[in-house]
């Protein structure tokens, strides 16, 4: 008797362990969308009013700060990524299947990812050729920012 009473109480240990863990995987996916959606928020946010500020003053700005633009740019689309992301958690999927979803979103995300670290690479000689020969530096046309931000 004390055989099938421990053993039905294994069981609904089990059981119970087994609902808790799902109750508790619920709430961190509640948890972790609405964190990075607030994130997602917060950086389309600041990244907006950065490019409101640049445009604003676009006539008192230096060459260097054009490819500081397109790294805010790169950098919005990384906000819009996330949301758009957090969406596929969100959304019901009678809009459109997951597995179209997902292919679009693994695109996008590659595309702003990607574009985002190469702006970054692409500061980082640009300072190093400033750093490590400033009279030519000063030499460059204009024209080599503009294909540069097109290249990347």
């Amino acid at each position: 008797m004390e055989n099938s009473s421990s053993a039905s109480m294994q069981k609904t240990n089990k059981v119970s362990l087994i609902l808790l863990n799902e109750i508790d995987s619920e709430e961190v996916n509640v948890t972790k969308t609405v964190f990075f959606f607030a994130l997602g928020l917060v950086i389309i946010f600041g990244n907006a009013t950065s490019i409101v500020i640049f445009w604003h003053r676009r006539f008192f700005l230096q060459r260097s700060t054009i490819l500081l633009m397109n790294l805010t740019a790169a950098d919005l689309l990384v906000g819009f990524v996330i949301i758009f992301t957090m969406l596929e958690d969100i959304l019901p999927s009678f809009f459109i299947s997951r597995e179209v979803y997902s292919e679009i979103n693994v695109g996008f995300d590659a595309f702003a990812l990607l574009s985002s670290i190469l702006f970054l690479a692409a500061i980082s000689v640009e300072r190093q050729h400033a750093v490590l020969r400033p009279l030519r530096h000063l030499f460059i046309p204009t024209c080599y920012y503009f294909s540069g931000v097109l290249t990347v």
